[in-house]
């Protein structure tokens, strides 16, 4: 992904970082939901503010410089 922000496309450089992350971690959202769907959970209690935190202080690491 990093040539993306390297190579100018028709004069402008990708600057759609945020907007990217969300998508992404959307799909993946999506994708682990589809899962639980199809296969049902794990039976394990998930600390799901804890991962939530750790979830949101990595996509806005990712979008700092």
């Amino acid at each position: 992904m990093e040539d993306v922000y390297r190579k100018e496309f028709g004069g402008e450089r990708f600057k759609a970082t945020f907007l990217v992350l969300i998508v992404e971690r959307g799909v993946n959202s999506l994708a682990g939901l589809a899962g639980v769907l199809l296969f049902g959970g794990s039976g394990v209690k998930v600390p799901v503010s804890e991962i939530l935190g750790s979830g949101v202080t990595q996509m806005f690491a990712m979008v700092g410089p």
